[in-house]
């Protein structure tokens, strides 16, 4: 099965470098019991190469309950084209998506040579940013002996490819960091660090400048910065998490309407042929769970057993609403429909929430996949292949 989450953005549309594939790199976010790849061009879970899914819970056990997740982002331009790019389950060559920032002249243009560099994925733990900050504290304390309290320190060699700059035109503020020596440089040897949340981060920037060979659309000329982030040993229910966090940026200067933002998730809880989906708008929770009390393994899929757990995943933060000069108020019926900050006495802070949650039934047809650039855009709006909307009871369709 198949899934996308909705809200509402506005990014760009240029002229792709045709002909340029997608990366190859990726790092495993392992601190607690997720095991999750997180590939450099975007695509979380499933190992491209080998068309596998890589997103083991618990850690050991072998049973995977997504096999592949990723970003959506699409709009009209003033001709009414469709703009889209999107991840899925791919094969090697099929994303819409490469690694690298685009550049901060209004282009968004992308040389080959920087999408190289940036074919990576960096990850840092929190005890190595840690105690990079007590060691030079130390040093520029008077009194504080740091060959005692920390012999042999050397700095972390993830610390020196932290990208926090992009070349020369391109974006200057990529990675955070924390700036020790308050100079606005990023030098690990005078004491600064990678900025991250949680105990462990994996970070990535990519973008849609390339051939669209998955969706068909026209490019939009979007920047997206990924930090993948997860804490561990802090409650049982972080020990099963993982947290991503987007920040996607317009880098050229054509504006889309009718631009919306989705989150592809191919769940598969186990043995993925008997799942059942459902979704709590009141939560912004989409979820998978086992059509009865024993998952069983099948087709090379390791399946959890009996008693199999759920899955899911929370939409804590989407996208900012349209400004309108006011503190909206919550839907008094469903106070978390909307999304977040409503009725706070803040103006204009309002975040969308999880907006439509609809299913891909395997196969194509009304009900099945998308093929067409037009149908994955309706499936952004909640539609399904015909144009028909999503609707309550039974398949969703027709009721």
């Amino acid at each position: 099965m198949k899934r996308t989450i909705l809200g509402c953005a506005i990014v760009t549309a240029l002229a792709p470098r045709y002909g340029l594939a997608q990366g190859t790199a990726y790092a495993h976010l392992d601190i607690n019991e997720v095991k999750a790849r997180i590939n450099s061009w975007g695509l979380i879970g499933e190992n491209a190469a080998t068309a596998q899914p890589d997103f083991e819970v618990p850690v050991g056990g072998g049973a995977h309950p997504l096999f592949a997740a990723g970003p959506w982002f699409a709009g009209t331009d003033a001709a009414t084209q469709v703009h889209l790019a999107m991840i899925k389950y791919e094969s090697g060559v099929d994303s819409d998506f490469w690694p690298g920032p685009l550049k901060d002249d209004g282009t968004a243009a992308i040389d080959a040579s920087v999408s190289d560099a940036f074919d990576q994925v960096w990850c840092v733990s929190r005890t190595d940013v840690d105690l990079q900050q007590a060691y030079f504290t130390c040093l520029a304390t008077p009194g504080c002996d740091a060959s005692a309290l920390y012999p042999g320190y050397t700095v972390p060699n993830s610390f020196f490819g932290w990208p926090t700059n992009g070349p020369v035109d391109y974006d200057q503020h990529l990675a955070p960091f924390n700036d020790f020596n308050a100079n606005g440089m990023y030098d690990p040897e005078s004491g600064d660090s990678p900025c991250i949340p949680g105990d462990r981060a994996c970070y990535s920037v990519f973008n849609d400048k390339k051939l669209h060979t998955t969706s068909g659309g026209l490019p939009l000329g979007v920047q997206v910065q990924l930090m993948a982030f997860a804490y561990t040993g802090v409650d049982p229910a972080l020990d099963h998490t993982i947290f991503l966090l987007y920040k996607a940026e317009n880098k050229s200067t054509q504006a889309l309407q009718d631009a919306y933002i989705g989150l592809f998730s191919d769940l598969d809880l186990g043995n993925y042929a008997d799942d059942l989906l459902g979704s709590d708008p009141a939560r912004n929770l989409f979820y998978v769970c086992n059509a009865d009390n024993d998952d069983e393994s099948v087709g090379g899929s390791t399946g959890y057993g009996p008693q199999p757990p759920a899955f899911g995943a929370v939409v804590f933060s989407g996208v900012l609403a349209d400004p309108d000069g006011t503190d909206q108020s919550p839907d008094s019926a469903l106070l978390a429909f909307n999304g977040r900050f409503q009725g706070d006495a803040v103006v204009d802070n309002e975040r969308f929430g999880l907006a439509i949650a609809k299913p891909m039934y395997a196969g194509t047809g009304t009900l099945g996949e998308p093929t067409l650039t037009g149908q994955y855009y309706a499936a952004l709006h909640g539609q399904w292949n015909d144009g028909s909307p999503l609707t309550y009871g039974g398949n969703g369709y027709g009721g």
